[in-house]
């Protein structure tokens, strides 16, 4: 191979090679910035070119191509202490969902670095946090309107997001929970109330069962005085029919009824074979066993 033809060879080659590296290709999932010397290039208007998905073209050796996601992030941070309206304070886990909305401000903010992004970012929600939660008692925050809350936050955040070209898409506080040295005081205090609350339902039970026990008790003495007063006067009717029948019974004949009377009283007497009587064989007990006529 001549020397002009190798020449031409790397002619070839350098062609190649340069062409190769002004292409470059942006995914669906970015957004690209190409830097000249350093500078994001601009349109003609003097707005900075951002670079959509698909294959385009640049100064090779003298341009570079920052690649941004588009994709939305997700910040998990750890746990802050924020201060409420009342000065007590409150353990807020939350998270962050955000995207990147103006590459160029972005860019220039971050230098396209979405660790660098992150902080600055968790920062800005923190003091909107601090700002929204200072504002409201824990009753607000744990059992009042949190979506109202959840919204005034999210919209001060978009506000500072946007210094860095970021658009927050979404704040939300997975937990709040008390401090352990407040956590004891505030259980304790509950403690206290809820026995509070247990002694005067206690004391308002008893009260209530001593007035119906009471009024029962008055009940029953009324109920057992109207069941003895008609008991006896049941029983008084019932002597008072007896001895008329008895009475009747005599007049019609004493001496008969004399003699029955008198065999209800062997009989009652003698029940038993074992049954002993000590009386004088001449009683009147025994005057129907001497004589039929009783004499």
């Amino acid at each position: 191979m001549n020397a002009k033809a190798f020449g031409f060879l790397f002619f070839v080659l350098l062609l190649i090679i340069g062409a190769t590296s002004a292409m470059f290709v942006v995914d669906q999932r970015e957004r690209a910035l190409v830097l000249s010397f350093g500078k994001v290039k601009t349109d003609d208007k003097g707005a900075p070119l951002i670079f959509e998905q698909g294959l385009h073209f640049r100064m090779p050796f003298m341009d570079s191509v920052v690649r941004m996601d588009t994709r939305i992030q997700n910040m998990e941070g750890e746990p802050d202490r924020v201060g409420t309206i009342e000065k007590k304070d409150v353990i807020v886990d939350s998270f962050v969902k955000w995207r990147i909305k103006d590459f160029s401000k972005f860019y220039l903010a971050t230098n396209g670095d979405l660790a660098r992004a992150q902080n600055l970012l968790e920062r800005q929600v923190d003091n909107s946090l601090r700002n929204e939660f200072g504002t409201r008692t824990i009753h607000d925050l744990v059992a009042g309107d949190r979506l109202a809350t959840m919204t005034e936050l999210v919209d001060n955040a978009k506000k500072s997001a946007e210094e860095i070209g970021v658009e927050i898409v979404d704040v939300r506080v997975k937990q709040i929970n008390l401090p352990d040295e407040v956590s004891d005081s505030v259980f304790a205090r509950m403690n206290s109330e809820r026995k509070s609350k247990a002694n005067e339902f206690r004391f308002a039970g008893e009260k209530e069962a001593n007035i119906i026990r009471t009024s029962t008790d008055a009940k029953v003495r009324v109920i057992k005085a109207e069941a003895d007063r008609e008991s006896r006067r049941i029983r008084g009717e019932g002597d008072a029919t007896a001895a008329k029948i008895y009475a009747d019974t005599y007049k019609q004949n004493a001496e008969f009824y004399a003699f029955l009377r008198s065999l209800d009283a062997y009989k009652a007497t003698f029940k038993n074979s074992s049954d002993m009587m000590v009386v004088q064989p001449d009683s009147d007990f025994f005057k129907y066993m001497k004589d039929a006529k009783g004499r």
